[in-house]
């Protein structure tokens, strides 16, 4: 714990300043760059935590006052204005999060300003080149964590040592890939399970979980691509053979007896994602408890009829702590008397703020959590129009926070 005497300043200030994880647990990114502002003892404090995430985004040219007119121009002018906002911080940007399109000239400018940058996250609508992309990063030695969300053209060949330079240091690696490239030689085709490092992966095609599906030892998260149609007898070996997994993500396409089954089995998955796209599957004969996984993910698109397979599996789930949704509707039609009572509902990404149809069936958790989405002002508003429900915040918020908890008195 760090003291700060009111002699330090010229203003009142709280003699002891709580650690940084203390910090760091109660407050976002967001708030914490309003605290920093507060004086220069706090800057200096809180200055690591506070430069470890940058976005480039569109609003980066409103806070810049950066033309768009001129894109080369523009990109010069962001390249600028970083190198004068960041002058001797460089080193504390670890996470770079960009939603702007950019050109293989910007991100090799972009990336040599940041040599410790650990994870990169790319949302763009925009046409790159991922073999530029992978030239310009593949020496970079803090580079742990990379999620691509972009379209991108036709590879063109690069040597294989520079594929695996690049892709055997990383952690995690999701790249999505369009449907029309999904068969063709990708870059990441050289991944196999010699793959020490490797943690977390998306499986794009057939072709790289059946290298995969004898076993990768040391993966933990895994993601199969919800729009591509695998076989399920491949897909079944991959999951029986990597019985070390902690999280899986699933498309229901990809669902049989079998398959379920397998997951069940597993004795260290913690959390289980399925992405429902069918308004109905047919019943399956579940027969593997598991005692396993704590945290459900319900994916779906706002469905109106319900399957029925997602109380099957539920009901086998014999420690399951967190059912998580972001569809109102699709947890307005699950919330039957055979749903069963689970301590967290997670609503993440909620932006239907109505909660006329979440309060009545809101009994079978003892909490609700919502996080990002929502505003607590608005949700708070709208429980005081329901004097029988015995929801109380966890803690003080304030009104604009999108990450708050309410507790079921009740319980």
């Amino acid at each position: 714990m760090i003291q700060i005497s009111a002699a330090d300043n010229n203003t009142n200030n709280w003699e002891y300043l709580p650690d940084t994880d203390i910090f760091y647990q109660y407050f976002k990114q967001n708030d914490l760059i309003e605290l920093s502002k507060v004086c220069k003892n706090y800057r200096a404090f809180l200055k690591p935590q506070v430069l470890k995430k940058l976005h480039i985004d569109n609003r980066v040219h409103s806070y810049l006052d950066i033309c768009t007119y001129d894109k080369k121009r523009a990109y010069e002018n962001i390249i600028d204005s970083l190198k004068i906002n960041y002058a001797d911080n460089f080193n504390l940007v670890r996470e770079v999060i960009i939603k702007y399109g950019f050109t293989s000239e910007f991100a090799c400018d972009f990336f040599a300003l940041f040599p410790k940058i650990s994870s990169i996250k790319i949302n763009s609508s925009g046409s790159h080149s991922l073999k530029n992309l992978i030239n310009t990063l593949h020496n970079s030695k803090y580079l742990k964590h990379v999620s691509i969300n972009s379209n991108f053209r036709r590879f063109s060949p690069l040597l294989d040592d520079v594929y695996h330079s690049f892709f055997y240091q990383l952690k995690s690696i999701h790249i999505s890939v369009p449907p029309l490239l999904v068969e063709t030689q990708l870059p990441f085709d050289i991944i196999n399970s010699s793959y020490t490092n490797l943690k977390r992966l998306t499986v794009v095609n057939s072709r790289i979980l059946s290298k995969l599906s004898n076993g990768i030892p040391y993966l933990l998260y895994v993601e199969f691509s919800h729009e591509y149609q695998f076989n399920l007898a491949e897909l079944k070996s991959f999951i029986s053979n990597n019985y070390q997994l902690n999280q899986i993500s699933i498309s229901d396409r990809h669902l049989d007896e079998k398959i379920i089954n397998s997951i069940l089995t597993l004795k260290n998955l913690y959390k289980l994602e399925i992405a429902f796209s069918r308004p109905e599957m047919i019943s399956f004969n579940i027969c593997i408890e598991n005692y396993s996984i704590k945290h459900f993910i319900y994916t779906g698109y706002g469905l109106i009829n319900y399957n029925s397979v997602i109380f099957d599996i539920l009901k086998m789930c014999k420690n399951l702590k967190v059912y998580q949704v972001s569809n109102v509707e699709c947890y307005e039609d699950v919330m039957r008397n055979e749903f069963p009572v689970i301590d967290t509902l997670l609503l993440s990404r909620l932006f239907y703020s109505n909660i006329s149809k979440l309060v009545p069936k809101s009994s079978k958790f003892n909490q609700i959590k919502f996080v990002g989405g929502c505003r607590f002002g608005t949700i708070y508003d709208q429980l005081l129009k329901y004097p029988d429900v015995k929801w109380v915040p966890k803690q003080g918020y304030t009104r604009e926070t999108d990450e708050f908890t309410f507790m079921n008195k009740l319980f």
